[in-house]
């Protein structure tokens, strides 16, 4: 991700549950990924983007996307969410 690090942290976590509270998220946490950027708090598909913002080059194709009405993106992010295990069991994504 050149030479970008990110630090995942549980929600249940002492560090997790500050800044869940620092960012007023109670309600959203437990459904989503968040990105926390330069002190600035992204959700869903824009923490997607956040994210594809420090990947290699060949994964700028995907911003392409960004130009769907946020809603209609966070709603197809929502549909792959709540179905990750059964679509990463079907397809084995990240085996060799």
């Amino acid at each position: 991700m050149q030479g970008s690090n990110y630090d995942f942290v549980a929600s249940n976590s002492d560090q997790g549950k500050e800044l869940v509270k620092k960012f007023n998220v109670e309600h959203t946490v437990k459904e989503t990924l968040i990105v926390i950027k330069n002190g600035e708090l992204f959700t869903r598909s824009d923490a997607i983007f956040e994210i594809i913002d420090d990947m290699p080059k060949r994964w700028a194709l995907f911003k392409i996307t960004k130009i769907i009405p946020r809603n209609m993106r966070d709603r197809l992010y929502d549909i792959i969410s709540r179905n990750r295990h059964r679509l990463y069991s079907k397809y084995k994504i990240g085996s060799s």
